[in-house]
């Protein structure tokens, strides 16, 4: 799918509230798994935040539809679940992890899309889809399925990138921060190979221009995120 038509200036798009598309159960649903990935893991969760935010405003600059942009930003928050099991001696491991600790490592995504099929209304496919294929790269050469290309849901390219710049600009235990310029252009001279290079394209002109975040819908503020990022 050619997505440049539908690229436009953030502050053309609606932000209407209306369109809402999570029942009371399934926000209870919602908040019960990102309450594990909270009390798992303080920095996956943090992560998580930023990733989620980036991936709405992006979905916004695309003009997606309101429950699009609903199902990216849950995907988001939740595309690391699969990482609470994963051993915390690797997850905080301060040097390389060995070959057989990688292979622990890339199990993530799939365990995570596991955790998924207790919760039937989050097995839409723009939710499943980020939280298995977050790591797929546009050149196919990713994990867990090896896909490519428009093989990866548009959903999941969005959220890609949101990912891998929240990992570049912020202090992990194995290096330091990027400033947002740097990790913007690594983003474009990876378009094609890691990252769809039209999205790639838009995200780095909104950071490099100084963007600011959209803001969410009552429904995403309803699950109680916007005092959980004030005090992260």
């Amino acid at each position: 799918m050619d997505i440049s038509n539908q690229v436009s200036d953030v502050n053309t798009c609606d932000f209407s509230e209306s369109g809402g598309t999570y029942d009371l159960k399934t926000l209870k649903d919602i908040q019960l798994l990102i309450r594990v990935i909270e009390e798992s893991d303080s920095f996956t969760w943090s992560h998580s935040i930023n990733v989620a935010n980036y991936a709405y405003t992006l979905a916004e600059m695309l003009c997606l539809s309101n429950e699009q942009k609903n199902n990216i930003y849950i995907g988001a928050l939740l595309h690391d679940i699969g990482k609470i099991e994963i051993p915390e001696t690797i997850l905080k491991k301060t040097c390389k992890l060995t070959p057989e600790e990688w292979t622990i490592m890339k199990t993530h995504p799939r365990v995570g899309f596991n955790f998924l099929r207790d919760y039937d209304q989050l097995m839409k496919p723009d939710i499943h889809d980020i939280v298995l294929h977050h790591h797929e790269r546009y050149d196919g050469n990713g994990y867990p399925d090896g896909l490519a290309g428009e093989e990866i849901s548009l959903a999941t390219r969005i959220v890609t990138v949101a990912d891998c710049f929240d990992a570049m600009t912020s202090n992990r235990v194995y290096q330091n921060a990027k400033d947002k310029s740097t990790a913007a252009r690594e983003i474009l001279n990876n378009a094609y190979r890691q990252f769809d290079p039209q999205l790639a394209r838009v995200f780095v002109d909104f950071v490099l221009k100084g963007g600011m975040l959209c803001p969410l819908p009552y429904q995403l503020q309803d699950i109680g995120l916007i005092n959980k990022q004030k005090s992260s």
